[in-house]
């Protein structure tokens, strides 16, 4: 950490920043910046403008003080209203990539409480012995994951904050009648040894609706060090969401790379322990919250008809900003990577979400059902932003039929589906391997892989920047599909075992049919 006995107001400008400059872009320092300190993605401009000062300019412990200190005395942080907890937690997470310990938060509070200038706190940080350890790893352009260096513990209780036990919340959500909500005070940590379950049309908020830009002042949901999985077949969740639940304006927090680093590696991961499930019915919402760091495959699965036997009827994925940084898209023994949002509910919004570093897909949209009757995917997903800065991942985007056992009992229909008006793009060193998937083949056509059909894949973009990608887009596993009017700037680089092409289709090996802009007639089976 810090060491605030060395901290000394006006000397700390003047410690030299002896690292030699880089040719990489540190561009996963870039996109935090954004998410931990301002909770959202970058903007075209800021990312742009930020992307090619270090790429004319090299990178430097000292460039990228100066990004961070002019983040944090910026005008829209500033106007935040934060109070000097809240600052000095977003300083920790951005500056030094962890939780912070109790000592230094403690000491450090103490300062900005007693008169000193969070400025002079901001330069400390910076200025620290801790940030130069992680000025090679950034520089290199490499993911740095989350607590990259092992010095930072689980997520700590803020001092002034009265402290909520999981069980005292539990219960105070099981005795909410239904269209009632349970609202914690800002900055409240409550640690889950366990799943927490928001009953039937209950809402679980933070006091004063602070959305993901102020993420600061919301209530934290924390995976504690010995979470319990109970094991049930649809997976395990830090949350669970029953029909009508709504979980908006929190920060959901699975803390995997807390406290714990292997050879650079976040850990612990636990492939089951995502950090929030819903589990359909009607009206459930998921909105405006923070996630981050989810121990497990995804961070957000949003189930259908088929897993529960319940219509899942117009259910809202909205506005929230996800950060998977901790986990990894290494396709080893052991694998860690991890989805954004999962979602098959067939009647759903998924609008205005902000994705970065998500390793396995940013968003999937799957079949309704795994095998049986079923009803049709007609989920509208608009609007969101998709960035693998520093992380890469296997698909930005995809509508997924999945497979079979052993073949494909039915034939999955996305008519109604539209995936349109999202924008992805990856850092200078990230790789998704499938810009946006149309059907699975690439994945599960040995597997008896189904052929689904219907779905409407238009209008996408890559906002105006290079998107590095083995294929663009690939339309494989999909009939009767809409594949139009998306304007994706690719650099293809080659990643995996799959052919790479801008836009592939299937057509001559009946894999892919429909009204599609222009392709490559070929086939990509079962090369992921």
């Amino acid at each position: 950490m810090p060491k605030v006995l060395r901290w000394l107001c006006a000397c700390l400008a003047a410690v030299a920043f002896a690292v030699p400059a880089h040719a990489a872009v540190p561009a996963q320092f870039i996109a935090k910046l954004y998410t931990e300190a301002l909770g959202r993605a970058p903007e075209a401009g800021g990312w742009a403008s930020r992307v090619n000062d270090f790429s004319v300019n090299g990178c430097t412990g000292a460039r990228l003080a100066s990004h961070g200190i002019g983040v944090f005395n910026s005008d829209e942080f500033n106007a935040k209203g934060y109070s000097n907890a809240a600052k000095l937690l977003l300083l920790y997470r951005t500056a030094l990539d962890r939780e912070p310990d109790s000592g230094g938060f403690n000491a450090y509070l103490n300062m900005l409480n007693s008169g000193t200038p969070f400025s002079s706190v901001v330069n400390s940080f910076y200025a620290s012995g801790e940030f130069n350890q992680l000025v090679a790893r950034m520089c290199s352009g490499a993911p740095y994951y989350f607590n990259t260096l092992g010095y930072g513990g689980y997520a700590i209780q803020i001092p002034g904050v009265a402290a909520v036990t999981q069980a005292d919340l539990q219960a105070s959500l099981n005795a909410t009648p239904a269209g009632g909500t349970v609202a914690l005070p800002a900055m409240t940590v409550v640690y889950l040894n366990s799943t927490l379950n928001i009953p039937a049309n209950v809402t679980l908020a933070t006091a004063g609706n602070p959305d993901p830009g102020s993420h600061g002042m919301m209530a934290r949901l924390v995976r504690a060090p010995g979470y319990a999985s109970p094991g049930s077949a649809l997976g395990e969740a830090l949350v669970k969401l029953n029909s009508g639940s709504r979980l908006t304006n929190m920060w959901i927090d699975g803390q995997r790379g807390a406290g714990v680093s292997v050879g650079g590696v976040p850990r612990p991961y636990v492939k089951g322990e995502i950090n929030i499930q819903s589990l359909s019915g009607a009206n459930t919402q998921i909105v405006s919250n923070f996630i981050a760091n989810t121990a497990g495959w995804s961070s957000m699965q949003v189930l259908g008809m088929g897993e529960v036997g319940v219509p899942c009827v117009a259910n809202a994925v909205m506005g929230n900003v996800i950060t998977a940084y901790a986990s990894s898209n290494a396709d080893t023994a052991g694998q860690t990577w991890a989805d954004g949002i999962s979602d098959s509910c067939e009647d759903s919004q998924v609008v205005n979400n902000h994705i970065v570093d998500a390793t396995d897909g940013g968003i999937v949209l799957f079949r309704s059902q795994i095998n049986g009757n079923e009803p049709p995917q007609h989920s509208q997903v608009t609007d969101n932003i998709i960035l693998n800065a520093g992380n890469s991942a296997f698909i930005a985007i995809a509508v997924d039929p999945l497979y079979g056992t052993p073949v494909c009992p039915v034939s999955p229909n996305f008519a109604g589906s539209y995936v349109g008006r999202n924008a992805f793009w990856t850092g200078p060193n990230a790789i998704i391997e499938i810009g946006l998937a149309v059907g699975t083949s690439e994945w599960f056509f040995n597997h008896g892989g189904c052929l689904g059909s219907g779905a409407n894949v238009s209008d996408n973009t890559s906002n105006g920047f290079r998107v590095r990608v083995n294929d663009g887009i690939a339309i494989q596993g999909m009939l009767n599909a809409t594949v139009q009017s998306n304007n994706l700037l690719t650099t293809r680089v080659r990643k995996g075992s799959c052919g790479s092409y801008d836009v592939s289709a299937g057509i001559s090996a009946g894999i892919a049919s429909g009204s599609l802009q222009p392709y490559t007639d070929v086939a990509l089976k079962s090369c992921i």
